[in-house]
């Protein structure tokens, strides 16, 4: 995954993975450094695509590790 998108997943869950993106948005995630976009991950709400579940800021992420809580966790749930 890392290799073909370019980002590493920060954070696991059995749903959610968390990536460190340059914005908000899943197109920030899913937009290769060369413009284009990735086939690995498909936004969609059919089997075997991804939907974009929240974002929050890197501090309230590292905030989170530092208190050992997966982020992943509390991604749709709107924080903490």
């Amino acid at each position: 995954m890392a290799a073909d998108i370019g980002l590493h997943a920060i954070a696991v869950l059995s749903d959610c993975t968390v990536f460190a993106a340059p914005g908000p948005g899943a197109l920030d995630v899913l937009t290769k450094s060369d413009g284009t976009l990735t086939t690995s991950l498909r936004l969609g709400a059919s089997p075997g695509m991804v939907k974009h579940e929240g974002s929050r800021p890197m501090a309230e992420i590292a905030e989170l590790i530092a208190d050992d809580a997966n982020p992943a966790r509390h991604m749709k749930a709107g924080g903490v």
